[in-house]
């Protein structure tokens, strides 16, 4: 009997390891794919374009994972037990007197695991990651990759600007002969330098030019004149400095500011999550019987993104009584899960299916 329930044991976890490798790697590419675009069109004029990109995506990876990981155990967990119940091998299970408590007990020892990997993705790699795109962008603002352009042409850099330059000095990388226009004026330059900025914005050092001025129909020379170019205000918010999660979540507590405890407690209440959501999986996977919807599934996804997202204050470190907010969150959760899990024996499996099949009915009688 016990050879029998290991074999179990190996075809769940076997059935569970590979719906979680899917739905991680979804994910990820797909919040990759979404801030691709943004990327590209940042280093759009910066010299090292493929190296810029792909270090602050390789640094971006923690944060994925950690967003990926509890998507795809709960889905991992709730597709496989979906699975076996439509599969009638659920019935099978339970007909040999194995409870869920049972055959469950890998599934709970995954999520141990992957919580576990999860307190050390969000303690200490998410961290090292938003520090290297910090170097990097501090790398750009500093003009260290230089630029991507062609001498001889007119270069739109967007917000109605445009430039041009006779040539690049070889020995220093400078611009040479530039021509600017921007913001109804006309600089005109002998030697300047360009390099673009993380929040996308152009800049542009011009030495020993002029610029001319439309309205005023003034000339106006100068020795050095710095420019920014198209810097929008969403721009500069979402690359803007943000200390805490550049910090490990051991140098975070010795800290220990209410803005640092704030920080560790959402961290640790991340992993926490993660051990609820076998039993989240257990209510909200199995569908009624005779019946293969797939609501209380997707119940359970949005659910755990709430649950997510609840611990925003924490994480970003706006709370001023962390103790209190995260004991709060803590006590939601639990009610929660056992409220799902009362509501499964009172009102049988797969409740939340019928619950919604009934209200579809509804709808359509009283069209009808």
């Amino acid at each position: 009997m016990s050879f029998r329930v290991a074999i179990l044991d190996r075809y769940i976890l076997g059935q569970i390891l590979g719906t979680m490798g899917s739905v991680l790697a979804i994910v990820m590419s797909l919040m990759m794919l979404e801030n691709l675009p943004r990327l590209l069109e940042m280093t759009g004029h910066s010299g090292r374009r493929g190296y810029i990109v792909a270090h602050i995506v390789a640094s971006l990876l923690p944060e994925y994972g950690g967003i990926g990981l509890p998507v795809g155990l709960f889905l991992g967990i709730a597709l496989t037990i979906r699975k076996l119940a439509l599969r009638g091998e659920l019935d099978a299970i339970e007909a040999c007197g194995i409870s869920s408590v049972r055959w469950m007990r890998y599934p709970l020892a995954l999520a141990v695991m992957v919580s576990v990997l999860t307190l050390l993705n969000q303690g200490w790699l998410v961290p090292a990651g938003e520090t290297k795109i910090a170097e990097i962008a501090r790398r750009m603002e500093n003009g260290e990759f230089g630029y991507r352009l062609q001498a001889g042409q007119f270069i739109d850099l967007g917000s109605d600007s445009m430039l041009l330059f006779e040539k690049i000095d070889p020995n220093n990388g400078q611009l040479v002969g530039l021509f600017l226009r921007a913001e109804d004026n006309v600089f005109t330059a002998r030697q300047g330098h360009f390099w673009q900025l993380p929040s996308g914005a152009m800049a542009i050092e011009l030495r020993d030019g002029q610029v001319v001025q439309e309205h005023g129909a003034r000339v106006v020379d100068f020795a050095r004149f710095a420019y920014r170019i198209s810097e929008r205000e969403d721009a500069r918010r979402g690359t803007s400095a943000q200390p805490l999660k550049r910090i490990e979540i051991g140098r975070l507590w010795e800290i220990g500011t209410a803005s640092s405890r704030s920080a560790v407690y959402g961290r640790c209440l991340w992993a926490a999550l993660i051990l609820i959501l076998p039993s989240l999986a257990l209510v909200l996977g199995r569908p009624p019987r005779r019946q293969s919807g797939a609501v209380g599934i997707l119940a359970g996804v949005v659910s755990l993104v709430a649950g997510l997202k609840m611990l925003a204050p924490l994480m970003d470190g706006h709370s001023t009584q962390p103790e209190l907010l995260a004991a709060g969150i803590l006590m939601i959760w639990g009610l929660f899960v056992s409220g799902l899990t009362r509501a499964e024996t009172v009102f049988g499996r797969g409740f939340v299916d019928l619950w919604a099949s009934r209200v579809v009915q509804n709808v359509r009688r009283s069209r009808n």
